[in-house]
């Protein structure tokens, strides 16, 4: 009996051994597949955080301040912002439903259509009847998303539509008071009838107002007692803190979120996007000298210009517009120098790298063109202009498969490009 005993307990020890070991492997092999898993949303991650506009560039007397926190590795919070025919600039907030790989899917798809309809419209309206036909004819889930788009021109007048996002809200800091903007409007991408339902309205900004455009996680936001934050102690926060300066400001109001919070868990995405206009002596001078340009007035454009750099040495507007006026009359000498100047003091600037790059180009100085060309497509990977001269400094230097990489992802940004098609027709055929 004995015997029988310690033989079973001697099985009875090899299966528990075995059982262990395959516990061993199967976790191991869970880890792997968890671990992989990671690394393919950490990867979806950072192309979703690419696709944001990161720090926003002044606008004439527009400033920005944006604060993104996603809830997980993968948000469904989305902003952007469009230069605009008619020199208007167009500002969007937006809230695809959902979390994770969906939303960013959605969110990928909104970035294009709205770039899209913001190019061939101004009518903040019109642009929501346009992504939300598209949306229609490309996401077949039962997805969609809210989003509020203003568009602002260069006197500052604004118009707005809202498609069931939250309410905007203007601190008009003289008067000491906040206003909320709202109109009728559906979400976008629910049903085809909401085209329908989308209208705008106007409004006008004055110096010293601030603008907030914001996704529910922040009125919606809950303490340990589920008690939410609010638009109405937002609107307060707002007004009682709108004289720090405007990055601290921003700061404040999340900081102010998450004081309010707690410990209590995140249920969702935040995005905070603050507009401001602040008086800039630059640029009524800059509307001077394109009062010039458009006469073709170029030089007496520039001579405006250098006189006023002179008055405001380091003012970076000046200074940008003065190098894109000498880019104008083929002196890319001059053009370049000032872009080197300017981009010592912004280095955020799509633009300017643009403009630095051709410079560079015109001068036969291709290693340096492909350094400012990279760097402006590293900052917008869908700026065809950049794209496309970085394409040709390539080819001027014998890198043909770079040039042709380059060439295609233009094709597929603007399938009507003609340029770029005939030159992946030429290094195709100088390959074969």
């Amino acid at each position: 009996m004995a015997k029988e005993i310690e033989e079973h307990r001697k099985n009875l020890e090899l299966k528990v051994e075995q059982r262990t070991e395959e516990l061993r492997e199967a976790l191991a092999s869970l880890k792997e597949k968890d671990d992989m898993i990671q690394k393919q949303l950490e990867i979806a991650s950072n192309i979703q955080r690419s696709i944001l506009p990161g720090r926003i560039d002044d606008w004439n007397e527009l400033k920005f301040s944006v604060r993104y926190i996603a809830m997980e590795k993968i948000g469904g919070d989305f902003y952007d912002v469009y230069q605009m025919k008619g020199d208007k600039l167009g500002i969007l907030v937006a809230d695809v439903s959902g979390h994770g790989i969906p939303a960013a899917l959605i969110t990928s798809m909104a970035k294009i259509s709205f770039s899209s309809a913001t190019q061939q419209y101004d009518s903040p309206k019109r642009v929501f009847q346009e992504v939300n036909q598209n949306i229609l004819e490309h996401i077949k889930t039962q997805d969609y998303m809210t989003a509020f788009l203003v568009v602002i021109d260069d006197d500052y007048n604004v118009t707005y539509a809202n498609a069931s996002h939250q309410k905007a809200i203007v601190i008009r800091s003289d008067e000491g008071r906040t206003e909320l903007l709202d109109t009728n409007g559906l979400f976008i991408g629910a049903i085809e009838e909401a085209r329908e339902t989308y209208e705008e309205k106007e409004t006008k900004l004055k110096y010293g107002d601030r603008l907030l455009l914001y996704t529910d996680g922040i009125p919606e936001a809950e303490n340990m007692e589920r008690e939410e934050y609010s638009v109405e102690r937002l609107q307060e926060v707002a007004l009682k803190n709108r004289h720090l300066p405007l990055e601290d400001f921003t700061s404040y109001i999340i900081e102010d979120v998450q004081r309010f919070k707690g410990k209590a868990p995140v249920e969702d995405d935040i995005t905070l996007l603050v507009i401001e206009l602040a008086r800039d002596e630059a640029v009524d001078i800059i509307k001077q000298a394109k009062k010039l340009i458009d006469e073709h007035k170029y030089y007496e454009a520039i001579d405006y210009l250098e006189r006023s750099l002179a008055l405001y040495p380091n003012n970076r507007k000046l200074i940008y517009n003065l190098a894109k006026n000498y880019f104008r009359v083929n002196n890319f000498g001059k053009a370049s120098e000032l872009i080197e100047q300017y981009l010592a003091m912004d280095k955020r600037n799509k633009y300017a790298y643009y403009v630095g790059g051709a410079a560079y180009y015109q001068m036969m100085n291709y290693e340096k063109a492909i350094q400012l060309l990279e760097k402006a497509q590293s900052l917008d990977p869908n700026f065809t202009n950049a794209l496309f001269a970085l394409g040709m400094a390539y080819k001027k230097t014998g890198m043909y498969q770079d040039a042709l990489q380059i060439f295609e992802r233009v094709a597929n940004i603007d399938p009507d490009n003609k340029m770029a098609l005939f030159e992946i027709n030429e290094i195709r055929k100088g390959l074969a």
